[in-house]
């Protein structure tokens, strides 16, 4: 391993810019709470939760017909000023009441439409809707030999602006599971069925599905919207709506394939609004949360399982961003602890916001106080609602903010409920790039964050190939390598041993002298497993007890158990060193390694090549397997980087700041991952002293952090963590 940060740290030090913490750090998904599991329903507590609770409510009010869609389609008149469907039956009816009953502010008497239904597997699958709140809510519920419930609520505006004539709100919604089945080394659950659903422009006949495998789904078009059921394993990747001769795409975000990413499909459209500040603002408060003054109402007692009503907060208050919705609020603060930089800020208290009740999908997150609005003016929390195609937007803006408005991509804008500092709001993915601009008390811009698609990536390292097979190519007592192709042409490989995969890794071959190796570890495995050189006979591994390992390459593979970690210090690193050795006995000296790093914008994006720096100053680094992804980077956006041997070796967004120090606003850690989960990666920071507090850094995963589904436990990586949020991951060689 070679400790190069003094080298970073000097040129990043210079030009590293404020990293980007603009969104909210999004807490592990938890189940969603139906209305069946509970005998009294009280209010709703959808925080961490992706999926939307399982029943909802609607204001049934006349509303403005949208403007005529292209292509000689009708509008959708039926949702936006009729009633879809038919009329519930009474128990359906009773059993919704009881459930909105609990929403504050929600009319009671709201009527539960039904829309379509059809039965296919010994399952009943059924489509209710209602409108309020100036969304519409479509409610699946599935009953049978499987049952399951979800909502989804996209915005009437989607359907104001539109110039499709059918809007996906779900694809490829799993419902039950069927047996796991095995690919090499990897394990996966299907679910039984793949549920499509969305609602129609009136004269609409019909809405055509294709699969990844050219086969097409069949969907049923009733009560003014659509419902797919397919039991097929290959995802939906195309949407097309038909009204006699006239067929037009839809669009739609495709559900990835293990290893692959979300793809959007249909037309595509380019961000409105403004894009740059009139008036830059620095910092922020939000004055009523500092004096702990009573806004809003008292939590109440109902409200559980979020970190606002933990037995060490601070100060916590239920707040109301839109009066006319359901939605609630709660904002708190707590003691962040090292949390954040190690404990370094001199501000040892977070802000945490989180959203309860009502018909969205929940969420919430913690900043540090100091750096709640570092980058904007407001923090941007995003989460996606349950079929993929609807996401909720929400957060806290600073007192400068006066008004914010979503601008979308079909040209259409929307006031966000903004009220006692707290915002929340809803778009369709077939609205985006979507921007989010903040504007003070003179109408002048204060704050602008643009959200583009999922799979707009450029060049980035390889990933194993949709589908994947693997074959095993070493197998022994201890474990087992499997190999499968790349999208670059190269391969990846995977390593199992007892029960634990590392993997999939594609980094190319290693050098005669080189070990591509890691090593992990927790109460019931630990584990040493990677590649070696040609050159390399034996790998010796010194342990922390004082034992010994000695390991031989089978293949150039290498697997191995380790000891497990003593039960009072399960953290605790149990490796102290890695040696390889030659045939001859001689200790190998690892290939010299060249690293370069530092800040800057991007000049020059091709598929071979990144140019960073200033037209005076410039650096390019290469692309190989080795490269991290570039999803979302373009020319004119400011980076920190570091390339190795020439190579692009780890990437992360940033600001431009030359006032901040480096320690304050971005740590690099390098070694073996020691956890991961939904929304946090820790890292065994090799760089940090040994017993430093920073030896184990966990950076957080948040909407703007780059992908971690090729990562796994006991990969070693390099991470840059912006603010505790991850922006940067790549693999690493020791």
């Amino acid at each position: 391993m070679i400790d190069v940060e003094p080298l970073i740290i000097s040129g990043l030090d210079r030009l590293v810019p404020l990293p980007s913490g603009e969104r909210a750090n999004w807490q592990d998904v938890l189940a969603s709470a139906g209305v069946k599991s509970r005998p009294r329903v009280t209010r709703n507590r959808l925080v961490f939760v992706v999926a939307a609770l399982a029943a909802a409510g609607a204001i049934v009010a006349a509303t403005p017909v949208g403007a005529a869609l292209g292509h000689g389609f009708a509008t959708f008149s039926t949702w936006l000023n009729g009633a879809p469907g038919k009329p519930s039956s009474q128990a359906e009816q009773r059993a919704f009441d009881r459930a909105t009953r609990s929403w504050t502010g929600f009319p009671q008497g709201t009527k539960l439409r039904r829309l379509v239904q059809t039965n296919t597997g010994g399952a009943t699958f059924t489509l209710y809707g209602f409108r309020g709140a100036g969304s519409l809510c479509l409610r699946l519920v599935v009953t049978g030999n499987v049952s399951a419930r979800t909502l989804a609520c996209p915005p009437l505006s989607a359907l104001r602006g539109s110039q499709q004539p059918a809007l996906v709100v779900g694809a490829d919604y799993g419902v039950g599971t069927t047996r796991q089945t095995s690919n090499g080394p990897f394990a996966f659950a299907a679910p039984k069925f793949m549920v499509t659903f969305g609602v129609v422009a009136d004269g609409v006949q019909r809405v055509e599905l294709t699969r990844r495998d050219g086969t097409t789904a069949h969907s049923v078009v009733n009560g003014d919207t659509f419902l797919a059921v397919d039991s097929s394993a290959s995802p939906i990747t195309h949407a097309w709506a038909t009204a006699g001769s006239r067929r037009v795409p839809l669009s739609l975000t495709v559900a990835p394939v293990p290893f692959g990413f979300p793809q959007t499909t249909g037309p595509q459209l380019t961000a409105h609004g403004p894009a740059t500040v009139q008036r830059p603002v620095h910092g922020g408060a939000i004055r009523w949360l500092a004096r702990r003054e009573p806004r809003g109402t008292a939590v109440p007692p109902t409200v559980h399982h979020i970190v606002g009503v933990l037995s060490d907060v601070i100060f916590h208050r239920e707040i109301t961003p839109d009066r006319s919705a359901p939605e609630r609020m709660v904002v708190s603060v707590r003691p962040a602890g090292s949390a954040y930089f190690g404990g370094r800020l001199r501000n040892k208290l977070q802000v945490c916001a989180e959203v309860v009740g009502g018909r969205l999908a929940g969420g919430g997150g913690c900043w540090p106080a100091g750096r709640l609005f570092s980058t904007a003016p407001f923090s941007l929390g995003v989460l996606i609602q349950p079929g993929g195609q609807t996401v909720t937007i929400a957060g806290l803006a600073s007192d400068d903010v006066a008004k914010l408005t979503l601008y979308l991509a079909t040209g259409r804008s929307v006031r966000v409920p903004l009220h006692d500092n707290g915002y929340l709001t809803s778009a369709v993915k077939a609205d985006y790039p979507l921007r989010l601009v903040a504007y003070d008390s003179e109408g002048r811009v204060i704050g602008v964050k643009t959200l583009q698609v999922d799979d707009r990536r450029g060049p980035g390292g390889p990933l194993p190939v949709a589908n994947a097979h693997w074959r095993s190519v070493v197998k022994t007592t201890r474990g087992e390598a499997f190999v499968a192709a790349s999208t670059t042409g190269g391969t990846c490989y995977a390593i199992r041993v007892d029960t634990v995969t590392s993997g999939p890794t594609c980094q190319p071959p290693p050098a005669a002298t080189e070990l591509q190796i890691g090593y992990g570890w927790n109460r019931s495995n630990a584990e040493v497993t990677g590649r070696a050189g040609s050159a390399v006979a034996h790998v010796l591994v010194k342990l922390r007890n004082g034992r010994t390992l000695t390991l031989e390459p089978i293949k150039g593979y290498i697997l191995g158990a380790l000891p497990l970690p003593s039960s009072s210090t399960p953290n605790l690193n149990p490796v102290r060193s890695i040696t390889a050795i030659a045939a001859d006995g001689r200790t190998l000296t690892p290939p010299t390694v060249s690293l370069t790093g530092g800040s800057g914008t991007i000049i020059r994006l091709t598929r071979t090549s990144i140019r960073i720096g200033s037209p005076r100053a410039a650096h390019t680094c290469r692309f190989t397997q080795e490269s991290p992804s570039l999803s979302g980077y373009a020319p004119g956006l400011h980076v920190q980087y570091i390339c190795r041997n020439g190579v692009l070796s780890l990437i992360g967004r940033s600001r431009p700041n030359k006032s901040a120090t480096w320690a304050y606003r971005t740590i690099w850690a390098k070694g073996p991952i020691t956890r991961l989960n939904a929304s946090t990666i820790t890292v065994h920071n090799t760089l940090a002293p040994a017993g430093s507090p920073d030896a184990f850094t966990t950076c957080a995963r948040t909407k703007t952090s780059p992908r971690t589904d090729r990562y796994h436990l006991t990969d070693r990586v390099q991470v840059f963590c912006s603010h505790g949020n991850l922006t940067g991951i790549n693999h690493d060689s020791p």
